[in-house]
């Protein structure tokens, strides 16, 4: 490997690795932890943490993806341990399911000398369509080991293998279930499994979005909180639906749409501020939606660099 190809697998590992402290770092986004204000199960530190061990799997996962294929299953299960061994804290699954495949589109485009923010997009929603049995069987093992609580023991139907069953992986081989296959299937229920298989759908729009309050806000943080809520006001998180219902998911939604309304005014931050206070005073935590914001920074990093996150208002 050169020496610029170095510096590039360097510095694409250190931009998703950043994409976490950024986003958790942001604040005060309404009912997720942030440097202000945490959950006892997801502290503020941990995600920081979690955002530097995962920075040599991210790195580990581009170099070798830039000569061989990568298992997209055994890079979810690699960063899903490295947070479990040296945070102790499950704070990331959903950010590692999204920025694996980037992570190996990435390499594949230094391999081919064609590293591009365009590239990079464009190689993602093939890493994942090209996934097999064996990343589905790596895939269980990172969710048995981190043991999400919003996943529970016959969530599955439809022929689909329970992942808490302890002959998943032969049962998985069986009946040849890909990672693409698991994925579209969560995807009714989980809207981070639909933004993998999707592409990064939301997230590419969404950074349409968090570069135009960059721009106009000059304030990184505030535009990052602006975005957050325009995704709060348009999509209903499928987190805080299966584990408080469909209607208080929608109700949060409603309730980010009112500040939006407030996003030029005066009043915003405060307005922010009270949504954030009352989602966390019921435990709502709308963080399917936090896990999209952080793969929309990512997208923004890659694009743009880290420049603009120190552009601030004079």
């Amino acid at each position: 490997m050169t020496r610029a190809t170095r510096k590039l697998v360097e510095r694409y590992s250190t931009l998703l690795a950043f994409s976490i402290a950024l986003e958790v770092s942001a604040y005060p986004k309404p009912g997720n932890t942030h440097r202000l204000s945490e959950y006892r199960d997801k502290p503020y530190l941990a995600f920081l943490l979690n955002s530097i061990a995962l920075k040599d799997v991210f790195e580990r996962t581009i170099r070798d993806a830039i000569t061989k294929r990568v298992s997209l299953g055994k890079v979810v299960y690699r960063a899903a341990r490295a947070t479990v061994v040296y945070s102790g804290f499950n704070t990331s699954l959903g950010q590692i399911l999204l920025l694996s495949p980037l992570a190996i589109s990435i390499g594949r485009c230094v391999g081919k000398s064609t590293p591009s923010y365009e590239c990079f997009i464009g190689n993602y929603k093939a890493v994942v369509e090209e996934t097999t049995v064996e990343d589905s069987v790596w895939f269980y093992r990172a969710v048995r080991l981190v043991k999400p609580s919003y996943i529970r023991r016959g969530d599955v139907d439809g022929g689909f293998v329970d992942v808490w069953d302890p002959d998943f992986a032969d049962k998985l081989r069986a009946r040849g279930h890909r990672l693409v296959d698991v994925l579209q299937y969560a995807s009714r229920i989980d809207v981070v499994s639909d933004e993998v298989v999707s592409g990064l759908k939301r997230s590419r729009a969404l950074l349409d979005v968090l570069e135009k309050y960059v721009t106009a806000f000059r304030d990184w943080n505030k535009a990052v909180v602006a975005t957050f809520i325009e995704l709060l006001s348009t999509e209903v998180d499928t987190l805080v639906s299966r584990k408080h219902g469909y209607a208080v998911a929608l109700e949060v939604k409603r309730e980010a749409e009112k500040v939006k309304e407030r996003l030029f005014d005066p009043s915003f931050e405060e307005r922010v501020s009270e949504l954030d206070r009352s989602l966390k005073s019921r435990m709502i935590n709308p963080g399917s939606l936090a896990d999209l914001l952080t793969s929309t920074i990512a997208l923004f990093l890659l694009k743009n660099g880290v420049g603009p996150v120190f552009t601030y208002s004079v």
